[in-house]
Formats: structure tokens, C-alpha cells, sequence
């Protein structure tokens, strides 16, 4: 199923790259890697990668119960409700281990 999604987004010009070693998948054109997307006349300089609670807590080497009580605290990366369900971004989930690693040096 996903190897035919891939096929299908490949043959309208798009490039997905999964993010290891959960997924989350990444648009991007093929022809035009550095392309910016406008939504609502704003200029996009790239699409946002959001994760869920399950693929951020396997990241982060959590259980998804241990990073929910995170979120309760305010310690986890940070996070938005999109449509009901808890989503991260990439971005901030690499930010806030990048912090983490500068802390700690």
C-alpha cells in the first residue's frame, strides 16, 4: 500500500523521503527542491513533517504514556492538538534534542 502511494505521488512529480526510523513522510518536487509553496498568499519555504505521539515517543525512546505525563509538565518538544490527536513537528522535535545535547555538554 504505501510502496503504491509512493508510485502514485512519483508519477505527479513529488519525492517522498521517509524520516528514520518511524516515517513520516516529506513532499517535496522532484524538478524544484528548494520550490516556495504559498498557501493563503504565505510563503512556505518548505512543508512541515508532523509526527504523532507514538513515532515522537519511539524518537525520543519514551513510552507514548511517559511522553503524554511530558506534555502534562511542560518538558516535552513542543506540540499542537490538529484535529484532536497530539502531532510534533520534526522540527521541533530535533530542536529540543539539540538542546538537550547542548545542555548536557
Amino acid at each position: 500500500m504505501v510502496a503504491q502511494i509512493g508510485a502514485d505521488l512519483e508519477r505527479h512529480g513529488f519525492k517522498c523521503g521517509c524520516v528514520p526510523p518511524v516515517g513520516g513522510v516529506r513532499l517535496q518536487f522532484k524538478d524544484e527542491p528548494n520550490r516556495v509553496h504559498k498557501r493563503n498568499g504565505a510563503a512556505m519555504t518548505s512543508p512541515i513533517v508532523l509526527l504523532t505521539l507514538e513515532e515522537t515517543a519511539s524518537l525520543l525512546r519514551r513510552s507514548p504514556a511517559a511522553l503524554r505525563y511530558m506534555v502534562h509538565k511542560g518538558t516535552a518538544p513542543r506540540s499542537a492538538l490538529i484535529a484532536g490527536r497530539r502531532m510534533f513537528s520534526e522540527q521541533a522535535v530535533t530542536d529540543y534534542l539539540a538542546a538537550a545535547f547542548a545542555e548536557a555538554s
